[in-house]
């Protein structure tokens, strides 16, 4: 079976960013000029979309670019994808004036990846240390950054092997019983707990790792923080009031990833549902951005669909009907495929049949793509109680003419008025509404008996009409 899901590997976000196939690009540019504009402060960036709006690819491709505007960031370090596409979209950066002087070095967390860690900060450190680990270097007069990142871990009780590029060496910081009494007796001696606390000491270790990151490579640190609104409540409140405490280095940018409506409804189930979820969140986020819905009819271009072929018009109105994010959308094109291939699997002769057209092309997918999004209007719709949906993808004269030429229902009246939407109100009711006990014409197509039951079947997908291959 084809895969229609649009996966956020490198191949997908290098080749959407260069196409342009989302038709983000411009956002995007903005969003990195947003980026290399933040000086001298610590900053919180939320960005808002629903879920399957393509926050992962959005932030990916950022990082991307921030990654190529880097010119200090090795090449050799560099995949040998990127090195091939590097001039490619270095140019597409440029010419959009993006700054090769502002110098951000990205790092990518996926918080819900690792949601099962005790304490935030763990993983966090570690997928940044793993991330960088390549690009560490030794300054002289400094701390040896293993002995930093050492002292975090202690100061967290836990252990790490942390892998530095693809020779197989690691650097192992091990954290024993007797290891962090040693630590606590040298601490002592020096009366280093006496002075300050630990909490203060562990913000201090944190800040100058993350100042050691810095030097010869970039200005800021960008660590884009994804899905966090798909963690356990527990972690992905520890996460924001762990990073909110101890991240606050002037240095940093952290872009988090979030449907922040699922995420006020994660807070409210740990405060209960009268806690002001909004005004808590704000104390964390220092700007809100809304990642803009993507351009369909140049999705299903990328899709190698034609929009102006009338099937896939008809899949394009009600993709934007039902507001369809990218993954919906990939889903319900994997659905419809499935089922509209049965016109040929199962009777060639079906291929010139209005009637059969008409189920497969212009109702099933209505029906799986309310299915997918609003239960109850589909339930709804297919129980007799709502015909709106219906109406609504056809009210336009481009849709409405597509009925009248392809399912041939128009009549004599069909150019009186409102007589477009008197004909799909009889087409709606005989499928939907009346039990016909005989075929039934609406203009030049006729209406079968058990009309909708062949249109629940075809939809089920696990029908005799669906087809696989």
């Amino acid at each position: 079976m084809k895969t229609y899901d649009l996966l956020p590997i490198y191949e997908n976000i290098k080749d959407t960013f260069l196409k342009d196939t989302l038709k983000r690009n411009n956002y995007l540019y903005r969003f990195i000029s947003l980026l290399q504009s933040i000086d001298d402060m610590n900053c919180t960036i939320a960005l808002d979309g629903k879920w399957g709006a393509g926050k992962t690819f959005f932030i990916q491709q950022a990082k991307l670019l921030l990654d190529v505007l880097n010119p200090y960031i090795e090449k050799d370090n560099l995949s040998d994808q990127l090195k091939d596409d590097y001039n490619k979209i270095l140019e597409k950066c440029t010419s959009h004036k993006l700054n090769e002087a502002t110098l951000q070095l990205p790092i990518y967390y996926n918080a819900w990846e690792n949601d099962n860690a005790d304490d935030p900060i763990e993983s966090l450190i570690y997928s940044i240390a793993s991330d960088i680990s390549t690009e560490i270097k030794i300054i002289d007069g400094k701390r040896d950054i293993g002995e930093i990142i050492t002292s975090i871990f202690g100061l967290i009780q836990l252990q790490y092997t942390i892998p530095v590029g693809d020779n197989g060496k690691s650097l192992s910081f091990s954290f024993d019983g007797q290891r962090i009494k040693d630590i606590a007796e040298a601490c002592k001696k020096k009366n280093e707990f006496g002075q300050i606390s630990k909490e203060v000491k562990l913000r201090t270790e944190i800040n100058e790792f993350l100042n050691s990151l810095l030097p010869e490579k970039a200005n800021r640190l960008v660590i884009f923080i994804d899905e966090l609104d798909r963690c356990n409540p527990i972690f992905a409140i520890k996460l924001l009031e762990r990073i909110k405490h101890y991240f606050d280095n002037e240095n940093i940018t952290f872009v988090f990833s979030t449907n922040l409506s699922e995420l006020q409804n994660t807070i409210k189930n740990s405060y209960g549902q009268d806690f002001n979820a909004t005004k808590y969140l704000d104390k964390f986020f220092d700007i809100t951005i809304e990642l803009p819905q993507i351009d369909i009819e140049e999705y299903f271009k990328y899709k190698n669909l034609d929009p102006n072929g009338t099937y896939t018009a008809i899949k394009i109105q009600i993709a934007k009907y039902c507001k369809l994010e990218l993954r919906e959308i990939n889903r319900f094109l994997k659905a419809t495929t499935i089922s509209n291939k049965m016109l040929l699997k199962n009777n060639p002769m079906l291929w010139n049949d209005k009637y059969w057209h008409f189920l497969i092309d212009c109702l099933s997918p209505l029906l799986i793509a309310l299915k997918r999004t609003n239960q109850t209007l589909y339930s709804d719709f297919i129980s007799g109680k709502n015909e709106n949906p219906l109406l609504d993808i056809y009210k336009d004269d481009f849709m409405a003419s597509t009925l009248m030429d392809y399912w041939e229902i128009q009549t004599d009246e069909w150019l009186a008025e409102n007589s477009k939407e008197n004909q799909l109100k009889k087409l709606y009711k005989a499928i939907f509404v009346d039990d016909i006990k005989e075929p039934l014409k609406i203009g030049n197509m006729k209406i079968e008996c058990g009309t909708k039951q062949k249109l629940l079947e075809i939809t089920s997908l696990l029908s005799d009409y669906a087809d696989y291959d």
